[in-house]
């Protein structure tokens, strides 16, 4: 049974959707690339990994909000919502 993720937007901090995969990642074998779990880019907040994303396990534990996208072609993660990014530091 898949767990399903939700965007809400009352939510401390607004992204804690986004919050929920970096912990699942983490749990999961992916490290972080950088110190600061997110870094601030000039238009979104991106949470870099040393690993490359597996999609197969997180579409196979859970089922994601449409604000959330699985941007494959860019080992990326994406909210549209709250300009948050996962994604595989190149």
């Amino acid at each position: 049974m898949k767990t399903t993720i939700e965007y809400n937007p009352n939510a401390q901090p607004p992204y804690a959707h986004m919050e929920t995969l970096v912990d699942f990642l983490l749990a999961n074998g992916h490290s972080l690339a950088r110190a600061d779990r997110w870094h601030n880019d000039m238009a979104a907040q991106i949470c870099f990994v040393k690993e490359p994303i597996n999609f197969d396990l997180i579409e196979q534990t859970f089922e994601l909000p449409p604000c959330i996208q699985l941007s494959k072609d860019r080992n990326a993660i994406e909210c549209d919502i709250t300009w948050r990014t996962i994604q595989t530091e190149s």
